[in-house]
């Protein structure tokens, strides 16, 4: 009589360097200053969103009205 040995359970896959990180939250909160320290700590590349928005020079000018326009450009 053949001793049956108990079937081994999957392993999860080796860690694994993450492909993508996305840094997202409100205007001069850090973001930027955050992806530039992670990109150097990890040895990433930065890849940065679309930098011409029309609407935030009017913003960081504090012109009334401009926070919502800003965030519809895409």
């Amino acid at each position: 009589m053949a001793v049956r040995e108990p079937p081994v359970p999957p392993q999860p896959p080796a860690a694994q360097t993450p492909r993508f990180l996305v840094v997202e939250g409100p205007l001069r909160v850090g973001k930027s200053t955050l992806a530039r320290i992670l990109a150097e700590r990890l040895h990433a590349r930065r890849i940065y969103d679309c930098e011409d928005n029309p609407f935030l020079e009017d913003f960081y000018r504090g012109k009334a009205g401009a926070a919502f326009p800003r965030r519809c450009i895409f």
